[in-house]
């Protein structure tokens, strides 16, 4: 949203405070409304106080798995890729591929989440 910080050129009425801004006077101005600064700080901080700072992460969640469960992970999608690569042997592929749908499953509901894991 454009909002810019101008001198007022006329009389106008704060939408916040329904007081009239003075011309001369500093105004907040947005392509619809004008307000007095300090109105328009105290309705931003609203705003902020209605939606915290939430921390942005990037990519998937990650799975809590064992030391054991890691490496039993790692073999299984070492496999996997094998198998898709020689390009043969379908059956071996599916049974992996179930092999972790089922480790994952397992985590998941385990710890409560609902959310559906990746491969």
């Amino acid at each position: 949203m454009d909002i810019w910080v101008t001198w007022c050129k006329r009389k106008i009425i704060c939408p916040t405070c329904n007081e009239e801004i003075t011309v001369a006077s500093p105004i907040v101005k947005s392509p619809f409304k004008s307000w007095h600064p300090e109105c328009w700080l105290k309705e931003a901080l609203a705003y902020l106080e209605l939606h915290p700072y939430k921390t942005r992460h990037k990519g998937r969640p990650k799975l809590k798995l064992s030391a054991e469960e890691k490496r039993q992970r790692l073999r299984l999608q070492v496999l996997k890729s094998y198998y898709k690569r020689k390009g043969t042997n379908h059956n071996r592929l599916a049974e992996i591929q179930r092999e972790l749908e089922v480790q994952i499953g397992k985590k998941v509901d385990s710890e409560g989440d609902k959310e559906e894991g990746c491969i």
